[in-house]
């Protein structure tokens, strides 16, 4: 059949409606190849957050409320509570032995923090550890919280560990010099503090001499206007001839009082143990009980 015009205009037209009924479908397949292309690549949590993003982003909230409880109810990370140091734990408890081999500070550049004062409650007992048998004052921080309370300090740091009573006479004991543990005894008056711990506290005076009576514990200052350190004396009779410049703060029990009267120059102080009752009486010393009684 020959071709004419018209026919040739109609394959036209028919040619056109073909491609444009057919051009969807071609583009929706390639959409489709092309998503799950994508659903291909992306598998496990990022497939599931991609599939269901809403689903996601509750199980996230969820994850992360049940970590911060776990955090919180054990205390962990930034939850954790602050630690403190109690500076003054060295007061509020009896102490404990040096640890072996421990180094032992013997000069401090300032005097110790005021933990122990007038108003604490509480009795101090001190015992003086030696060769010959322990010696046990009674310390009493009423009539001399800061003598007691540098006393304190310094026997629970362990600053007379492996020092000597460096003198004697007949009615004391002197011990506490830090060079007297290279030295026993007759070590030279110094000016520098180095027969202290490194500083001084204040002059705790008591009003009548009969405080240096025998069985009583004293600090040994230079003076009646000076400062007392680490230096002590035990009266091993009385004392009471003694001018008014030595700090009083305690005093020795019956029981050990015969030990202290033992005690000769260069006898060497093995330790102090200092032990805390809160319920005793500051300074109080009960008689020892006599015998048959």
């Amino acid at each position: 059949m020959p071709k004419t015009k018209t026919n040739k205009v109609a394959n036209r037209q028919a040619s056109r409606a073909q491609q444009a009924h057919s051009t969807p479908v071609v583009r929706t397949g390639e959409m489709v190849r092309k998503a799950a292309q994508k659903r291909q690549q992306k598998t496990g949590v990022a497939g599931f957050a991609s599939e269901f993003p809403w689903l996601t982003g509750i199980l996230s909230v969820a994850i992360l409320a049940g970590l911060f409880s776990i955090l919180f109810t054990n205390h962990l990370l930034f939850f954790a509570p602050k630690t403190t140091v109690d500076a003054c734990a060295w007061a509020k408890q009896s102490s404990s032995p040096a640890a072996a081999g421990a180094t032992i500070t013997r000069h401090y550049s300032a005097a110790p923090r005021k933990c122990i004062t007038v108003t604490t409650p509480g009795q101090y007992r001190a015992t003086i550890h030696t060769a010959k048998g322990d010696i046990v004052a009674v310390l009493d921080q009423t009539q001399a919280p800061i003598t007691v309370n540098n006393f304190v300090f310094l026997a629970t740091h362990h600053f007379y560990d492996g020092l000597t009573f460096d003198q004697a006479t007949s009615f004391t004991v002197t011990g506490g010099d830090p060079r007297s543990a290279t030295k026993p005894t007759g070590l030279p008056d110094v000016t520098d503090n180095s027969d202290g711990p490194g500083y001084t506290i204040a002059a705790e005076l008591p009003s009548a001499a009969a405080a240096y009576q025998a069985q009583s514990i004293v600090m040994d200052n230079s003076g009646k206007n000076d400062t007392a350190g680490s230096r002590f004396f035990v009266t091993t009779g009385n004392a009471a001839a003694l001018p008014l410049q030595f700090n009083y703060f305690g005093r020795i029990t019956d029981d050990s009082f015969t030990v202290a009267k033992q005690i000769k120059a260069g006898e060497k102080i093995l330790s102090i143990t200092i032990t805390v009752d809160p319920n005793g009486l500051p300074g109080v010393v009960v008689p020892t009980p006599t015998p048959g009684k």
